[in-house]
This record gives structure tokens, C-alpha cells and sequence, in this order.
């Protein structure tokens, strides 16, 4: 088995029962932990290919941003970092935070299809009145 194989088979284990219960451990993310750390990169790269940067930001995965900038520094992905890093000061500038994405999805059902436009429309609203 090569790496790409093992990534592909750690890939589906990892929502899996044993494994699937790491994201709920009371110290996740612990970077000191490398199973921590490979099911945080993992879930950032598969929401990342899914839905995009807004979609991982905006998911459970981005209440962990700034865990992964670190993470992807302490595997040497530096340009990575760099550019996670651009993304959370972006945010940080027009304060846009987790809980306040979070808050786009009140009233929405779960498999419900809908569009940035449609979740943001109020929010867009509220501010330019």
C-alpha cells in the first residue's frame, strides 16, 4: 500500500465508528496528537474539495481555522498556511467569525437547498439600512 492508498482508505475510516468519535474528544483539535491532527487536515481537504473555501469556513470544520493554519505550519505546508492565514485575517477584518457564519443557517433544514444569496439576504439587509 503506498501513501495515496492509505490516504484514501484513512479517508473513509475516519467517519467511521472508532474513529468517527475523535472530532467529539474534549481536547479536539490537540495538535500534540497526530491522529488529531491527520482527521483535522483531512476533514479541511475533503470540505475544501466538497464545498470550497466558504464551504469548510462556514461548516464544522472552519470552528477549527485557526487549528489547522497551525497544523498545516507543523507539516511544513507553508504555503498553505499562508493562504488559510490571508483567509482568517480577511475575516477578521470585516469580523466575520464561526458563530456568525453559523447564524446564516438559523431556520434553515437539514438537506435543504439553498444559496449564499438566499442565507445572507437578511444579514445584507440589516447593514444597509
Amino acid at each position: 500500500m503506498n501513501a495515496d492508498d492509505l490516504i484514501q482508505e484513512l479517508g473513509g475510516l475516519i467517519y467511521q465508528e472508532p474513529l468517527s468519535r475523535i472530532r467529539y474528544e474534549k481536547d479536539y483539535p490537540n495538535l500534540a496528537n497526530p491522529l488529531h491532527i491527520t482527521v483535522l487536515l483531512m476533514d479541511c481537504d475533503i470540505e475544501i474539495d466538497m464545498n470550497g473555501m466558504l464551504g469548510f469556513i462556514e461548516n464544522e470544520t472552519g470552528r477549527h481555522l485557526h487549528k489547522t493554519i497551525d497544523a498545516l505550519e507543523l507539516i511544513g505546508a507553508t504555503k498553505c498556511s499562508a493562504v488559510f492565514r490571508s483567509v482568517e485575517n480577511c475575516m477578521a477584518k470585516h469580523q466575520i467569525t464561526w458563530e456568525r457564519l453559523q447564524r446564516d443557517y438559523e431556520g434553515v433544514k437539514e438537506f435543504q437547498i439553498t444559496s449564499f444569496l438566499k442565507r445572507v439576504r437578511p444579514f445584507l439587509y440589516s447593514i444597509s439600512h
